[in-house]
């Protein structure tokens, strides 16, 4: 029931900011070592609503 809910917490906050301009990029990291770049390449490039 919790994970339900986070999850379309999640999926408003995705469609509000489509709405606003802006752009969801999903991926799918193939071990933990890249999902840890990805997170800090796209924080070091003022990336916003970055989740693991």
């Amino acid at each position: 029931m919790e994970n339900s809910r986070n999850e379309n917490k999640r999926l408003n906050e995705y469609e509000s900011g489509i709405k606003e301009g802006n752009v969801v990029i999903l991926v799918s990291p193939k071990n933990d070592e890249e999902a840890k770049y990805l997170e800090i390449n796209w924080r070091t490039n003022h990336g916003e609503e970055i989740h693991s």
